[in-house]
C-alpha cells in the first residue's frame, strides 16, 4: 500500500530517505557532507559482533578505580575534577542540535557546505591571479587608446584563463 507504510511503520528500510539514490551520489554525499548521515543498515554493517570476552575487559577497564578522577568534558574550566558531576549529562550544543534537525535540515546543511566551498575556491582563485587582474586594472587606467578600445582584451583572456583554470575543481 505504499503511503500507509509510512504512517503504520515499515520494518523494511523505508524510512531511509537516501534509499533509491543512485550508490555514486549516495557515496558522493557520504564524502562530501559535513553533516554525516547514517541508516539503520549502515549501523549494522559497521558493527561486527565481538567475541563475549572483550566485553567483560571493557567493563573491567571502564570501570573507574578510586584512584581515577572523573573524566571531564574539555568545556570544563576544571579539569581536576571538580565539578564532576554537573557535566555527567552533558552534550555540547552542536550535537543536540544535529540530533533534532529534520531531513530536510540536513539537506540544506549540505547544500549550505557546497557553497561555501565553492566561495572559498573562487576566493582563492582571485587571490592566485591577482597579478593577472591588476595588469587589466592599469591597462584599463593607463593603457594606450588602442587596447582600451579593444577593452584591453588580452588582459582579459589572461586573466579570465588563470581564473578558470584556478576556479574548476
Amino acid at each position: 500500500m505504499g503511503w500507509f507504510d509510512g504512517w503504520f511503520g515499515s520494518g523494511t528500510g523505508e524510512s531511509d530517505p537516501l534509499r533509491k539514490l543512485d550508490p555514486k551520489l549516495r557515496e558522493f554525499l557520504q564524502k562530501e557532507s559535513p553533516v554525516k548521515y547514517t541508516t539503520a543498515h549502515d549501523n549494522t554493517q559497521a558493527e561486527p559482533p565481538q567475541p563475549k570476552q572483550q566485553p567483560q575487559r571493557q567493563q573491567q577497564q571502564d570501570t573507574p578505580s578510586d584512584d581515577a578522577q572523573p573524566a571531564v568534558p574539555p568545556q570544563s574550566l576544571y579539569q581536576d575534577g571538580r565539578y564532576a558531576h554537573l557535566w555527567k549529562g552533558y552534550k555540547p550544543l552542536a550535537a543536540v542540535e544535529a540530533e533534532t534537525k529534520s531531513d530536510h535540515e540536513k539537506l540544506m546543511d549540505v547544500l549550505e557546505g557546497f557553497k561555501e566551498r565553492k566561495a572559498m575556491i573562487g576566493r582563492a582563485a582571485l587571490e592566485n591571479c591577482a597579478d593577472e587582474q591588476m595588469d587589466w586594472n592599469l591597462c584599463m587606467k593607463e593603457g594606450d587608446i588602442a587596447k582600451r578600445m579593444t577593452m584591453c582584451r588580452t588582459e582579459v583572456q589572461k586573466f579570465e584563463r588563470c581564473y578558470q583554470t584556478q576556479s574548476v575543481c
